[in-house]
Protein backbone atom coordinates (compact mmCIF):
# COMPACT_ATOMS: atom_id res chain seq x y z
CA UNK A 1 0.00 0.00 0.00
CA UNK A 2 2.78 2.61 0.54
CA UNK A 3 4.51 2.00 -2.54
CA UNK A 4 0.94 2.58 -4.15
CA UNK A 5 0.64 5.71 -2.01
CA UNK A 6 4.47 6.89 -2.67
CA UNK A 7 3.93 6.40 -7.06
CA UNK A 8 0.87 8.30 -6.34
CA UNK A 9 2.02 11.40 -4.68
CA UNK A 10 4.76 11.74 -7.02
CA UNK A 11 2.18 11.92 -9.72
CA UNK A 12 0.43 14.23 -8.08
CA UNK A 13 3.55 16.29 -7.67
CA UNK A 14 4.56 16.27 -11.09
CA UNK A 15 0.85 17.83 -11.58
CA UNK A 16 1.57 20.65 -8.93
CA UNK A 17 -0.71 19.36 -6.61
CA UNK A 18 2.08 18.63 -3.57
CA UNK A 19 -0.28 19.82 -0.56
CA UNK A 20 -3.26 17.42 -1.53
CA UNK A 21 -0.22 14.85 -2.00
CA UNK A 22 0.88 15.18 1.77
CA UNK A 23 -2.84 14.89 3.00
CA UNK A 24 -2.37 11.57 1.56
CA UNK A 25 0.95 10.72 3.16
CA UNK A 26 0.08 12.26 6.37
CA UNK A 27 -3.42 9.65 6.47
CA UNK A 28 -1.45 6.74 5.01
CA UNK A 29 1.43 7.69 8.14
CA UNK A 30 -1.92 7.83 10.78
CA UNK A 31 -3.58 4.30 8.92
CA UNK A 32 -0.11 2.09 9.49
CA UNK A 33 0.02 3.37 13.88
CA UNK A 34 1.87 6.41 13.12
CA UNK A 35 -1.09 8.23 15.16
CA UNK A 36 -1.13 6.48 18.22
CA UNK A 37 -2.92 9.26 19.95
CA UNK A 38 -6.42 9.66 17.20
CA UNK A 39 -9.41 8.70 18.23
CA UNK A 40 -11.16 5.54 16.90
CA UNK A 41 -13.62 8.11 15.07
CA UNK A 42 -10.61 10.29 13.14
CA UNK A 43 -8.68 6.71 11.66
CA UNK A 44 -12.38 5.91 10.65
CA UNK A 45 -12.91 9.23 8.83
CA UNK A 46 -9.09 9.01 7.92
CA UNK A 47 -9.27 5.28 6.38
CA UNK A 48 -13.00 6.27 4.53
CA UNK A 49 -10.68 9.02 2.63
CA UNK A 50 -8.29 6.74 1.66
CA UNK A 51 -10.64 4.10 0.85
CA UNK A 52 -11.88 6.02 -1.93
CA UNK A 53 -15.49 6.54 0.39
CA UNK A 54 -14.98 9.97 0.93
CA UNK A 55 -17.31 12.68 -1.34
CA UNK A 56 -14.49 13.81 -3.26
CA UNK A 57 -14.06 10.23 -4.59
CA UNK A 58 -17.52 9.47 -5.05
CA UNK A 59 -17.61 13.11 -7.24
CA UNK A 60 -14.63 11.88 -9.34
CA UNK A 61 -16.07 9.01 -10.01
CA UNK A 62 -19.05 10.11 -11.38
CA UNK A 63 -17.59 12.95 -13.62
CA UNK A 64 -15.16 10.09 -14.61
CA UNK A 65 -18.09 7.48 -15.83
CA UNK A 66 -19.98 10.22 -17.48
CA UNK A 67 -16.24 11.37 -19.11
CA UNK A 68 -16.19 14.66 -18.21
CA UNK A 69 -13.71 16.67 -18.28
CA UNK A 70 -12.31 18.10 -15.20
CA UNK A 71 -9.19 19.25 -13.36
CA UNK A 72 -8.18 19.29 -9.52
CA UNK A 73 -6.02 22.57 -7.68
CA UNK A 74 -5.96 23.37 -4.76
CA UNK A 75 -6.60 27.21 -3.85
CA UNK A 76 -7.32 26.98 -0.20
CA UNK A 77 -5.32 24.82 2.79
CA UNK A 78 -9.21 23.08 3.50
CA UNK A 79 -10.53 22.37 0.66
CA UNK A 80 -9.89 20.43 -3.04
CA UNK A 81 -11.03 22.32 -5.85
CA UNK A 82 -12.58 20.21 -8.94
CA UNK A 83 -13.36 22.87 -11.93
CA UNK A 84 -15.65 20.99 -14.63
CA UNK A 85 -15.87 22.18 -17.85
CA UNK A 86 -19.42 21.33 -19.18
CA UNK A 87 -21.30 22.92 -22.98
CA UNK A 88 -21.66 26.63 -21.78
CA UNK A 89 -20.69 26.49 -18.51
CA UNK A 90 -17.86 26.20 -15.43
CA UNK A 91 -18.80 24.32 -12.50
CA UNK A 92 -16.22 25.02 -9.59
CA UNK A 93 -16.80 22.43 -6.71
CA UNK A 94 -14.66 23.12 -3.00
CA UNK A 95 -14.64 19.82 -1.55
CA UNK A 96 -13.46 19.87 1.83
CA UNK A 97 -12.53 17.80 4.22
CA UNK A 98 -15.35 17.17 6.08
CA UNK A 99 -16.95 16.05 3.03
CA UNK A 100 -19.35 19.01 2.37
CA UNK A 101 -19.38 20.98 -1.05
CA UNK A 102 -19.29 24.47 -2.29
CA UNK A 103 -20.72 25.27 -5.74
CA UNK A 104 -20.26 27.80 -7.95
CA UNK A 105 -21.31 27.73 -11.68
CA UNK A 106 -19.92 30.29 -14.20
CA UNK A 107 -21.90 30.42 -17.61
CA UNK A 108 -22.25 32.32 -20.72
CA UNK A 109 -21.63 32.31 -24.50
CA UNK A 110 -18.48 30.17 -25.93
CA UNK A 111 -18.52 32.72 -28.90
CA UNK A 112 -14.73 34.08 -28.92
CA UNK A 113 -14.46 37.57 -27.65
CA UNK A 114 -11.32 38.27 -29.20
CA UNK A 115 -7.78 37.15 -29.48
CA UNK A 116 -4.24 38.20 -27.45
CA UNK A 117 -5.65 42.36 -27.75
CA UNK A 118 -8.18 41.32 -25.58
CA UNK A 119 -6.45 38.89 -23.04
CA UNK A 120 -3.42 41.17 -22.59
CA UNK A 121 -6.12 44.16 -21.93
CA UNK A 122 -8.17 41.76 -19.42
CA UNK A 123 -4.55 40.90 -17.53
CA UNK A 124 -3.76 44.61 -17.26
CA UNK A 125 -7.02 45.25 -15.48
CA UNK A 126 -7.48 42.94 -13.08
CA UNK A 127 -3.77 43.26 -11.71
CA UNK A 128 -5.00 46.63 -9.71
CA UNK A 129 -8.14 44.79 -8.69
CA UNK A 130 -5.47 41.82 -7.06
CA UNK A 131 -3.72 44.14 -5.25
Amino acid sequence: MKGEVLTELTELRNYGITELGKGILTGLTRLTGSGEGDSRQEQHEEHDLYNMTHPLFKLLNKLDGAKYHYSLSRHRPDTVLVTVTFVSERVEVDVFEDGHMEVSRFSGSEDIAGGEELIFKLIKENEAKDV
